[in-house]
């Protein structure tokens, strides 16, 4: 798992720890997004290679999210399909 601290610009700093799953062992959803240990989100990507969200049990804001994604989109584009790495 990965950490990714999420600043605002209220000062409010936001720490999720993200796992990524391997398609075949998680069908649905690409990433789970931890909270001091508990789930709180999923995302996955969708065709173009954009994070969208599946599920979100911790009711994270829209802002935080989009930001959210946007750090795990520019940290692993391998990862993601319609990306420039995804055919290598």
């Amino acid at each position: 798992m990965e950490t990714y601290r999420i600043a605002l610009g209220d000062g409010i700093v936001h720490s999720f720890e993200v796992a990524i799953y391997p398609h075949h062992q998680q069908p649905s959803c690409r990433y789970g997004v931890f909270q001091d240990g508990k789930p709180v989100a999923s995302l996955s990507p969708d065709t173009q290679g954009l994070l969208y969200l599946c599920q979100n049990p911790g009711n994270i804001s829209g802002d935080v999210l989009d930001l959210l994604c946007e750090a795990i989109e520019l940290r692993h584009p391998r990862y993601l399909p319609g990306s420039v790495t995804d055919s290598q």
